[in-house]
């Protein structure tokens, strides 16, 4: 399935991002929490597919809005 867009929550250099793919990072947080908080908003207003990984940069999560 094609979606508008795809976002991930990864961990970057010590902390979160929230990234457009094929983009540069919309966010950066010190918590993943508040990443995953920001991603899911992202995702849910532009209709798009989340991607959440874990410390170790595998996939935790998919999750399509």
């Amino acid at each position: 399935m094609v979606y508008p867009a795809v976002y991930h929550v990864a961990p970057r250099f010590g902390c979160w991002t929230v990234e457009e793919e094929g983009g540069a990072p919309a966010a950066t947080c010190a918590e993943k929490d508040t990443a995953l908080r920001l991603g899911k908003e992202l995702a849910r207003v532009r209709r798009a597919h989340l991607v959440v990984h874990r410390e170790d940069g595998s996939v935790h999560a998919e999750h399509t809005y």
